[in-house]
C-alpha cells in the first residue's frame, strides 16, 4: 500500500483531515501528525521517523504553509530524494491562491481551490502510479506463466490499446468504509450499513427506474488495547452512491460527536445505536414506509461480490452476494469487458482454493486483462488498487500494471 506524509499548517488542519480520511478511504497508508505523535512523544523524532517510513509528501501549498518554516523542511527533505533517485517523491496539493514555491513551480498540482473530488481523484491516481513506478525491477516478476504469455502474444493490436488507455482519464473505484462504534451490538451493524447505502441509492438515482450494478464487500474485525472494531467496506464503480454514503456516514459522526463520546465512555450500546441508527432513520422514514429493503449477503472477510438492484417500480432495493463456483468461461460470458462483470471475477478470485479451470480463456482479450491476469497468476491475488475506471463510462475499466506494459513496449522493440 502506498504511504503519504500529509505536510501541512495546523491553520489547515480541517482541510488535512478531510484529506487525510479520503486517502484512507481509497486505500493509501497517511501519516498525519495528530494521529501520530502521541502526548510525551518527541514531535521532531516522531516527524523524522514519519519522513523515512513514507513514500510520498503531499504538502498542501496555502496562505498558512507558505509562512511556516516546519512545512518548508518537510518537503525540502524529500527533494532530495527525486534527485538521487528520479522518482517523484513530492507532491503540491494547491488550496489557495499562492505563490508556489521556486523549487515545486515546475510540478503539476492537484488543485483543491475549486474542485475538491477531481483533485482528490488526481492524487489517488498519482498516488498509485508513482509507487509502482518506483518498483526497482521494471521486468514482470520471473515466472513460466507470465513470461511465456507476453513472449507468445505481443501485437501491434495490444500495444495500441497501452497508447488508448493513456489518453483516457481514470479514476479509482470508490469505497464505502463503516466502521461500527464500539459497543455498537452487532447484530445490528449491517442493518446500519444497509441504510446508508439504500438511502443513498434514493439520492442518486433521479433520472432512471431501474439500476443495478456490482460491488466487493466484506466484515473485517479490527484488533486494539480497547474492544474490537468491525468495520464493513464495500468498493464499486457506482460512484456517485458510495461517495454519498461516506459523506453521509461523516456528517451524521461529526454532528453527533459529544454524544457519541459520552455514550462510549458509559459503555451504552442503545445510545450507540440511538445516535448511529435511530437519528439516521429519521432521514429514512419515507424510505422504510414505502421501500423494501432485502438483505442476503455473506458476511465474510474476503472480498465478496455483491449485486446491488434498484428497482423504483415495485420499490424495492436488493443486497445480493453472488456464489461464483470458479472463474471459467461459463461463468463470465462477457469475458470481463464489463465494470460489473471484472467485479464478479475479482469478488471470484479472493475465495481460498479457487478452481481455476479456463483462466486462459480471458487472457489475450484486452491489455488490461491480460495485466490483471498477470498479477493473478504470479501472486494468485489481483491488486484491487490497480483497478480504475474511465471517467466518462463507468463500466469501462482498466488495470495498472506499468511492468508489464514496459515489458510489452521492449519486446515490440526487439522485434
Amino acid at each position: 500500500m502506498p504511504s503519504v506524509f500529509l505536510s501541512h499548517s495546523s491553520k489547515d488542519k480541517q482541510l488535512a483531515r478531510r484529506i487525510a480520511a479520503d486517502m484512507v478511504a481509497a486505500h493509501v497508508e497517511v501519516w498525519l501528525d495528530e494521529w501520530e505523535i502521541l502526548v510525551g512523544d518527541s514531535i521532531t523524532q516522531r516527524i523524522q521517523m514519519g519522513l523515512e517510513g513514507s513514500e510520498f509528501v503531499a504538502v498542501l501549498l496555502s496562505g498558512n504553509s507558505i509562512e511556516s518554516g516546519w512545512v518548508e523542511k518537510e518537503w525540502q527533505s524529500k527533494i532530495g530524494d527525486e534527485a538521487a533517485t528520479r522518482q517523484v517523491s513530492v507532491l503540491p496539493l494547491l488550496v489557495d491562491d499562492v505563490r508556489v514555491p521556486p523549487l515545486l513551480r515546475d510540478k503539476k498540482y492537484a488543485d483543491f481551490r475549486h474542485d475538491y473530488d477531481r483533485a482528490m481523484e488526481e492524487l489517488v491516481v498519482s498516488v498509485r502510479g508513482h509507487s509502482k513506478r518506483k518498483d526497482p525491477s521494471p521486468d514482470v516478476p520471473d515466472s513460466p506463466n507470465a513470461s511465456q504469455l507476453i513472449g507468445d502474444h505481443v501485437s501491434p493490436a495490444l500495444l495500441r490499446t497501452i497508447q488508448e488507455a493513456r489518453r483516457k482519464t481514470w479514476r479509482p473505484l470508490e469505497v464505502f468504509k463503516f466502521a461500527a462504534l464500539p459497543c455498537l451490538l452487532e447484530e445490528k451493524e449491517p442493518h446500519v450499513f444497509m441504510l446508508y447505502l439504500a438511502y443513498s441509492l434514493t439520492q442518486t438515482i433521479t433520472h432512471s427506474d431501474y439500476a443495478q450494478f456490482m460491488g466487493l464487500f466484506r466484515k473485517t474485525v479490527r484488533e486494539s488495547d480497547g474492544p474490537s472494531l468491525r468495520v464493513y467496506e464495500i468498493v464499486s464503480h457506482y460512484i456517485e452512491c458510495i461517495a454519498y454514503a461516506r459523506k453521509e456516514r461523516t456528517r451524521l459522526i461529526q454532528q453527533h460527536g459529544d454524544a457519541i463520546d459520552e455514550a462510549m465512555r458509559r459503555s451504552d450500546p442503545q445510545q450507540l445505536y440511538d445516535i448511529e441508527g435511530a437519528n439516521f432513520e429519521k432521514l429514512m422514514a419515507p424510505l422504510r414506509d414505502h421501500w423494501d429493503l432485502l438483505w442476503n449477503v455473506n458476511l465474510s472477510p474476503h472480498l465478496v461480490p455483491l449485486q446491488i438492484t434498484f428497482d423504483r417500480t415495485t420499490k424495492s432495493i436488493e443486497f445480493k452476494s453472488l456464489e461464483v463456483p470458479s472463474i471459467d468461461l461459463e461463468s463470465f460470458p462477457g469475458k470481463l469487458e464489463t465494470t460489473s462483470e471484472m467485479l464478479k471475477f475479482v469478488g471470484a478470485t479472493m475465495r481460498p482454493f479457487l478452481p481455476m479451470n479456463d483462466i486462459d480463456s480471458f487472457l489475450f482479450e484486452r491489455r488490461s486483462t491480460m495485466g490483471m491476469m498477470i498479477d493473478l497468476l504470479d501472486n494468485r491475488l489481483i491488486d484491487v488498487d490497480s483497478i480504475r475506471i474511465n471517467v466518462d463510462d463507468y463500466e469501462e475499466w482498466d488495470y495498472l500494471n506499468p511492468r508489464f506494459d514496459a515489458e510489452i513496449e521492449r519486446m515490440d522493440k526487439r522485434t
